[in-house]
């Protein structure tokens, strides 16, 4: 809307051109192309000399500019005109552009309000079905359920989350400020897929972050961890030797001991190996495969090795964890080897 005054040559406005009648149409060479600017509303008596253009409607194809004029052949002195340009705007993210060069919001038709059609391209021609792992509120506004992570603000794709539990999802209103979904960081997750423990908060089985224990609480744990491992390992190769030495003098003597707990590592270590396999498993195999891990990772139960490295540090958590995770066999036997070199002497 905009006023337009009648002014003389000394710049006073006209009033007593109060009878005179204006009208805005489009300029003669926009009249035969296609999408050209239709005006409602566009004619307007003077009051005061002065036309008030407030609440007249211009309709013309998305991205372009119209060129409209205004004119009345009310004055005796001969005819008024004068032009002026409108930009129209393009189609926003979330129309879609019609048949009838119109833009169109997705999902005003429908009903439902969280299985509405969506649309992130303007150049889309016709709306999209909303996903199956997406809530849809219309529009461009489109978020993960719970349990799925959005790949990013501009994807229609959604990915399920490691542990489900760790990805809420988003409500309505939230696909501005959480885009790709919000994490249960109240309980120690954050980062892409929810698939990171924050700040005091370590990793567990499948993926589970729990609160770190006090520093003092978790190095005596890791000692004495330490302790049992090196002496398991003492056990087994002082069994294993044993067992070589009756087996080279042929004795009856034999012990089964060290082949039942190589069975059963090597049995806890394929069970976790297969619940790692991204396949439907039955529930009931779920169940099994948690208990497995709970046991092929107790060590993690008992202590935790994230808890001592910072998270913002300049070497990642995940490669110093590696690192210390492949060079502690090493450690422990090259430990349970000193220990045998001074029990042998």
């Amino acid at each position: 809307s905009f006023l337009m005054a009648l002014i003389d040559v000394y710049g006073q406005v006209i009033k007593s051109a109060s009878t005179m009648v204006a009208s805005i149409t489009p300029e003669s060479d926009q009249l035969n192309s296609e999408g050209s600017p239709v005006i409602f509303h566009n004619r307007r008596v003077a009051e005061n000399g002065i036309f008030d253009f407030s609440g007249f409607t211009i309709v013309s194809s998305p991205n372009t500019i119209a060129v409209m004029k205004i004119e009345s052949s009310s004055l005796h002195t001969g005819s008024l005109m004068t032009s002026f340009k409108i930009h129209v705007r393009n189609c926003k993210k979330g129309e879609i552009l019609t048949s009838q060069l119109e833009c169109q919001l997705c999902g005003s038709e429908t009903v439902n309000l969280i299985n509405r059609k969506f649309s992130l391209d303007p150049s889309d021609k016709e709306c999209r079905s909303c996903p199956q792992r997406a809530f849809c509120w219309g529009g461009d506004r489109i978020a993960p359920q719970p349990g799925y992570w959005r790949i990013d603000g501009s994807s229609d794709q959604f990915i399920a989350c490691p542990y489900s539990k760790a990805c809420l999802g988003a409500r309505p209103g939230d696909e501005s400020d959480w885009p790709s979904g919000r994490c249960d960081y109240e309980n120690g997750y954050e980062g892409n897929l929810c698939a990171l423990c924050r700040e005091g908060y370590t990793r567990g089985a499948r993926g589970r972050c729990s609160q770190c224990p006090p520093l003092w609480l978790n190095i005596i744990r890791m000692t004495l961890t330490a302790l049992v491992a090196v002496v398991l390992i003492f056990f087994i190769v002082r069994t294993s030797l044993k067992s070589a030495v009756n087996n080279w003098l042929k004795t009856k003597e034999r012990s089964y001991v060290n082949v039942h707990l190589r069975i059963f590592a090597n049995h806890v270590q394929i069970i976790s190996l297969a619940s790692t396999l991204d396949l439907n498993w039955p529930e009931n195999f779920n169940d099994f495969f948690f208990t497995q891990d709970q046991i092929s990772s107790i060590s993690e139960h008992i202590f935790s090795l994230d808890c001592f490295i910072p998270l913002e540090g300049q070497v990642p958590r995940v490669y110093i964890r590696l690192l210390v995770t492949n060079c502690l066999p090493l450690m422990c036997g090259l430990l349970v080897a000193t220990i045998w070199l001074i029990l042998w002497k």
